[in-house]
């Protein structure tokens, strides 16, 4: 007997502003998972999304703009959770309550005095039910190679840190000035210890240059979970 397909829909699965829903959708799409439906703001943006996954990645996904249509209808497993992060906290409860697994992008719950607590209740209330609740973040996979790099930093004794994010813009723009392009995609993102520093690291031209358009300061807190 052959097992059913894990069902799976998108919220934000076009590429605006940078995001990453369709990218997401396309990954488990060529998993195995059967992407069935996409979640939009408008009737426009939900058909934009589902025409493109369908023209780029073959993928066949019902268009909404209505959650709880789609949570009716759609006969999900889980939910990708891909729109803005201010959104982020509204989709991850209901899909809790629908009894769904979810992959959410980061950050989990948006800024606030109380982010970090309805992150953690979150997290319980999913485990509670035997639910998946994973974030789409990079550095899980990136910090044993950094850590073999440098095995003298402890990242569980930090207290702060600093990003430099960077490019905020698209094409030519996002090139600092005097330079010629010829790839605009990060190879290398480098973590440095003193201070403690990422920075995306682009080849233009032959040239390797580090590219810093914004900055973006931020606190961790680190602390087992009991």
């Amino acid at each position: 007997m052959t097992a059913p397909a894990f069902r799976v829909g998108v919220v934000g699965a076009r590429r605006v502003r940078g995001g990453t829903g369709e990218h997401l959708a396309r990954f488990l799409h060529a998993s195995g998972v059967k992407v069935v439906a996409v979640l939009g703001t408008s009737p426009a943006s939900a058909a934009e999304a589902a025409a493109g996954l369908a023209a780029r990645h073959g993928i066949t996904a019902t268009p909404y703009v209505d959650l709880e249509r789609l949570l009716a209808e759609a006969r999900l497993d889980a939910l990708v959770v891909a729109s803005p992060d201010a959104t982020h906290r509204t989709y991850l409860e209901r899909a809790l309550e629908a009894g769904l697994h979810v992959l959410c992008e980061k950050p989990l719950v948006h800024g606030g005095s109380d982010a970090v607590a309805a992150g953690e209740r979150l997290l319980d209330a999913f485990a509670a039910r035997g639910l998946c609740l994973a974030v789409n973040a990079q550095w899980r996979y990136a910090l044993p190679a950094y850590l073999r790099l440098h095995p003298d930093v402890n990242p569980r004794a930090a207290r702060s840190f600093r990003m430099e994010l960077s490019p905020v813009a698209l094409g030519p723009d996002a090139v600092p000035v005097g330079r010629s392009i010829c790839v605009v995609s990060p190879v290398m993102t480098i973590v440095e210890p003193k201070p403690r520093r990422v920075r995306n690291i682009f080849i233009c031209s032959g040239e390797v240059f580090c590219a810093s358009s914004r900055m973006m300061n931020a606190s961790l807190s680190v602390r087992p979970r009991r």
